[in-house]
């Protein structure tokens, strides 16, 4: 959960980071107000946390040759 935390610190001004954060508050908000929740729906979030966490390794992105001036 850690590395997760350090990824979404490093992705945050990339537009699909506010939509993965989205579904992950409103599942996590909906699976509290359950009494039991059961495996199978928990499961389901991993692959978004091991998404997050792999940001954290991922260095910075060279620049594009598009955005470099002329010269």
């Amino acid at each position: 959960v850690g590395l997760a935390v350090a990824g979404m610190w490093r992705c945050r001004s990339h537009p699909a980071f506010t939509v993965l954060l989205t579904w992950l508050i409103v599942r996590t908000v909906f699976l509290t107000q359950l009494q039991t929740v059961e495996p199978r729906y928990v499961i389901e979030c991993f692959p978004l946390l091991l998404a997050f966490a792999a940001q954290a390794f991922v260095g910075p992105r060279p620049a594009s040759p598009l955005s470099q001036p002329a010269t």
